[in-house]
């Protein structure tokens, strides 16, 4: 399983990449073995708010005895 978020849009000419530049969406994204994608987009990147509910309702738990 593999997990990752990511900032989507236009940088604009002259512009500057990543999550600073104004107008760009933050997703958020679980890829499951056997190819099974869930995305979300999320209002804030940045903190565990947005992407633990997220991921606590889509990962099932594991039996690692």
């Amino acid at each position: 399983m593999e997990l990752d978020e990511s900032c989507i849009g236009d940088i604009g000419k002259g512009r500057r990449r990543g999550r600073g530049v104004a107008g760009k969406i933050a997703v958020f994204g679980i890829l499951k073995r056997g190819g099974k994608l869930y995305t979300r987009i999320i209002g804030d990147a940045k903190t565990e708010k947005t992407s633990m509910p997220l991921i606590t309702r889509k990962i099932e738990p594991v039996n690692t005895i």
